[in-house]
């Protein structure tokens, strides 16, 4: 794994960590793991702009083409992530190996490709990560699951015309 501080560049406060877990160049794919969002970050705006930073790190520096997310089926706030955050859910290997006094737990598998889901998912993080989508206190007017909805249903739109030679 290779770790990373989540650090306020405002404060110089760590708030948290995050890493690339099993990275495979051959094969284009790597996943995020060892997720630590303290109190400051978690389930705010800074823990989606430090997966924002994490993610285009990933697609648009390193080049990779499949972002993974698993976790314990039972992580409930883990697997909401994965879900708010993009990622397609895969399914779920049962007792995939032993991890803690010969006991396992069930994994959900997720992922994010950079051809499919990831322009989409850029376009809505960016957006919702627009100092107007913030109040005085902080807390979001738009949930980032509806400006993916939102967007989405812009790319649907039926075309009324068609290109011909």
């Amino acid at each position: 794994m290779l770790h990373y501080a989540v650090v306020d560049k405002s404060s110089g406060v760590v708030g948290g960590y995050q890493a690339l877990r099993n990275p495979d160049p051959l094969h284009s794919k790597v996943d995020i793991g060892a997720i630590y969002w303290g109190p400051g970050i978690a389930r705010r705006r800074g823990g989606s702009e430090a997966f924002y930073l994490f993610v285009t790190y990933v697609f648009d520096t390193l080049g990779y083409n499949r972002f993974g997310w698993r976790s314990n089926n039972q992580n409930t706030r883990s697997t909401r992530a994965a879900s708010r955050f993009g990622f397609t859910f895969e399914g779920i290997a049962r007792v995939p190996r032993v991890v803690w006094k010969g006991y396992g737990r069930d994994m959900a598998y997720y992922s994010m490709l950079l051809d499919v889901e990831w322009p989409l998912m850029k376009k809505a993080l960016e957006l919702w990560l627009l100092p107007e989508n913030f109040d005085e206190a902080g807390m979001q007017r738009e949930r980032l699951e509806d400006v993916r909805r939102r967007l989405d249903k812009l790319k649907k739109v039926p075309q009324s015309f068609t290109l011909a030679s």
